[in-house]
C-alpha cells in the first residue's frame, strides 16, 4: 500500500459517520470469503456458477471480472481508489 492511499483510506474511515454502519477503509462487494473466492476462482467450476448465482444468473460487468493477479494488485495498492 503506498503512502498517498493509506492517507485516503485513513480518511474515509475517520470521517464516515452513518448511524447504522460502521466505518470502513475498504467499501466493495468483494469483502466477504465468498466473494472474494468467486473474484479470484472465477474461471473454474464450480466457483463460475456461484459468481452467477450472486449476479442473478449472469456474469457481472467484464471490467469488473478478475483478469490478472497483477492488474488486481495494481488496482488494490494504488492506481484507483474504485478498486480494492
Amino acid at each position: 500500500l503506498n503512502e498517498k492511499r493509506l492517507e485516503e483510506l485513513l480518511d474515509r474511515f475517520h470521517s464516515f459517520d452513518d448511524p447504522t454502519m460502521p466505518p470502513f477503509m475498504y467499501g466493495s462487494h468483494y469483502s466477504t470469503s465468498a466473494g472474494v473466492v468467486c473474484h479470484f476462482l472465477l474461471r473454474l467450476h464450480p466457483f463460475s456458477s456461484l459468481h452467477r448465482h450472486l449476479q442473478s444468473g449472469h456474469f457481472d460487468v467484464a471490467d469488473r471480472l478478475f483478469s490478472s493477479v497483477q492488474r488486481t494488485w495494481e488496482m488494490c495498492t494504488g492506481r484507483s481508489a474504485a478498486e480494492v
